[in-house]
């Protein structure tokens, strides 16, 4: 009995100095994890100060210190501090890196990015939750940059990654959905976009409501998925649901409101509604101009789409206007092969055609087919929209044969990429009957 008593004498001791030990571990963590923080926080701040002393006159000496500038110092600044502590470096060059493309920015974006998903993949992984996170940042700058086939690698990836790691399906994973989606979508892959569209919908109604800003994001996605199938009534439900909550969040002169005036905008025009589609790209493009750089692509688009009313309502010359602004816009920002110069390009054939000037529509319609061939692939709409206005440019200059061949490669994308749209179908079979036999 006696050495019973001893004994859980002994356990009882030892237990609370496991216990006081355990405890005493856990406080050295948390302290460590605080004293780490403190210094993340203090390097984070010494970095802004210093970044920002710029602006102070007697460092600036009365000169105009521009967004621009301050990135490319504070992009400099990082590449020379913090080696020793990857976590916030990573974090700054993301933080510098979203800054780029906000402004429109894209290649010093693309750089700060993948010099973010190298870091984090060296300090927590490759198969990291982190990395997942860069990954997708760069998926969706792949998506703006135009490089579609490589979005959906990246974004893919980062599902994956994500699903993998056993991640919880929360706003971060909604996000990788409806991103992965979109770049599925603006390939005219509507079977493989429409569930991860609405997957993403349903986590965002669930996590932050049905009134929340993340559904916005969701609807307005959704609202562009039906626009490109050229279903405008079922677009402009989700358009103008879009289009209500973030003006009630965000208030009436924020961009996405100018997203989502644009979107609405463009089912207005889709339906012929065109003083309304006029009014709210009007907005847009005021609310971007005062909220933008000069130069940014989202100011490009505005032009563009406002452009196509313009010309709609018989205003020649503030419709041609509008478009060379966008063309000049998207050729600087974007490069000379992106799928928006593609548009652009386009409409300006559009434009030649209603004038009867065919050899010049011809060029256009030409460079355009070329751009959607190589930006979006061999069976996309916009393919088709293209090779049919070269098609009617050569029959109008006698090029029968020529003509013949455009005819026929829009018909079989037409047939192939949207069985559903006969309307479509028919105008280019009709336009194939007025070709002369070959010989």
């Amino acid at each position: 009995g006696a050495a019973a008593a001893m004994l859980l004498l002994l356990l009882s001791l030892m237990g609370g100095i496991l216990a006081r030990t355990l405890e005493a571990q856990r406080a050295n963590r948390e302290a460590e994890a605080a004293r780490l923080a403190a210094d993340e926080a203090q390097e984070v701040a010494d970095f802004l100060v210093h970044l920002f002393s710029v602006s102070d006159p007697y460092e600036s000496r009365g000169e105009t210190v521009t967004a621009r500038e301050l990135l490319d110092r504070g992009a400099e600044e990082i590449r020379g501090r913090l080696n020793d502590q990857p976590v916030t470096r990573a974090r700054l060059l993301e933080t510098m890196g979203l800054a780029y493309q906000q402004l429109g920015l894209l290649d010093p974006a693309r750089t700060l990015l993948e010099e973010t998903l190298a870091v984090r993949q060296e300090e927590f992984g490759a198969d990291s939750p982190a990395a997942a996170s860069s990954l997708r940042r760069l998926g969706h700058l792949a998506w703006l940059r135009g490089d579609y086939p490589l979005a959906v690698e990246q974004l893919q990836g980062a599902l994956e990654l994500l699903e993998a790691a056993g991640a919880p399906e929360d706003l971060t994973f909604a996000l990788v959905l409806d991103d992965l989606g979109s770049a599925h979508e603006i390939q005219a892959q509507f079977d493989e976009a429409e569930p991860l569209l609405r997957r993403a919908l349903a986590i965002r109604e669930r996590i932050a409501g049905l009134d929340s800003l993340e559904v916005a994001a969701s609807f307005d996605d959704l609202a562009v998925f039906y626009a490109d199938q050229r279903k405008p009534e079922q677009a402009m439900v989700f358009a103008q649901q879009a289009l209500d909550i973030r003006r009630r969040k965000l208030g009436v002169d924020h961009p996405e409101v100018a997203v989502s005036a644009n979107t609405l905008a463009v089912n207005l025009f889709a339906l012929d509604r065109l003083d309304e589609a006029a009014s709210l790209y009007e907005e847009a493009l005021a609310i971007r101009e005062k909220a933008l750089p000069a130069g940014h692509p989202d100011i490009g688009q505005s032009l563009n789409n406002l452009s196509n009313v313009y010309l709609a309502q018989g205003r020649i010359d503030e419709g041609e206007d509008l478009l060379l602004r966008a063309q000049l816009i998207w050729e600087a920002a974007l490069g000379p092969d992106h799928r928006r110069v593609g548009v652009v390009v386009h409409n300006l054939g559009d434009l030649a055609a209603d004038r009867e000037h065919w050899s010049e529509a011809e060029d256009f319609y030409r460079r355009a087919a070329t751009i959607f061939r190589t930006a979006l692939g061999p069976l996309h709409p916009n393919l088709s929209y293209s090779l049919k206005g070269l098609g009617d440019a050569l029959y109008h200059q006698s090029e029968f044969s020529k003509a013949r061949d455009a005819y026929q490669e829009s018909l079989a994308i037409r047939q192939q990429s949207m069985p559903d749209q006969t309307e479509l179908i028919d105008e280019v079979r009709e336009a194939l009957k007025l070709l002369p036999l070959p010989d």
